[in-house]
């Protein structure tokens, strides 16, 4: 079973200005209240994604997927064949030079079925807190 989840949200800059921050995975905890990591990212390569989730820090381990401009920024974490999820960044070009952030999750595994109905209000949560974080350290 596969089951997506989705936000976005508009951002006062280009793509390209967007990603000098969201493509910077060590600046994250400068502006995310809610996500950090403590090394770049390298396609490919696993590792640990502090997430503040139901009030306590998680180290999450991640392996990258993308991580450029044209392609977006892409992780997958969880256990495979139960409840494994991808979780993707693309910045949109949008009108006047601006751009929107899409911000999302697709899940898949056993267990969505019964994860997902107890998980999506927390998750759309920490999603939308991200998305606003990031507008409004870039001037949104």
């Amino acid at each position: 079973m596969t089951a997506e989840l989705t936000t976005s949200i508009p951002l006062p800059v280009s793509a390209a200005d967007a990603w000098t921050v969201l493509g910077d995975l060590p600046d994250w905890s400068n502006w995310s209240r809610r996500v950090g990591f403590d090394r770049p990212a390298v396609p490919g390569q696993t590792q640990p994604m502090r997430v503040r989730a139901v009030g306590v820090w998680l180290t999450v381990p991640v392996r990258i997927n993308h991580c450029d401009l044209d392609k977006g920024l892409s992780w997958t974490g969880g256990p495979d064949g139960l409840f494994a999820g991808t979780h993707y960044f693309r910045l949109e070009p949008a009108t006047g030079g601006t751009c929107t952030l899409v911000q999302g999750e697709l899940f898949a595994g056993h267990l969505v079925p019964v994860m997902l109905p107890l998980l999506r209000r927390i998750l759309l949560a920490l999603y939308g807190e991200i998305n606003n974080d990031l507008a409004r350290h870039l001037g949104g």
